[in-house]
């Protein structure tokens, strides 16, 4: 796996990578406000939406709701990420 960084290349071994993209994402987790934390640490529990409504005081359309506002926001982040 290859990392660009300063216009040069490091090899990583896979360890290391798995590092910088939990370390990634740990950045990405952090800098999202409370609502969004929590919705996203159902998600990774797999709960279902019903599971999440109950939890949260919501019905499921709104987490539905909240779901999809949620991902468009990592999409507007990182287009990339969606396959577009």
């Amino acid at each position: 796996m290859y990392l660009k960084q300063e216009n040069q290349y490091s090899i990583f071994d896979e360890y290391d990578v798995a590092l910088y993209n939990r370390i990634f994402i740990l950045n990405i987790v952090k800098n999202m406000n409370v609502r969004d934390r929590v919705l996203i640490g159902f998600l990774i529990l797999r709960k279902n939406y019903d599971e999440i409504g109950r939890a949260l005081g919501i019905n499921e359309e709104q987490v539905k709701e909240r779901v999809y506002n949620l991902r468009e926001k990592i999409e507007c982040l990182f287009p990339e990420l969606f396959n577009k």
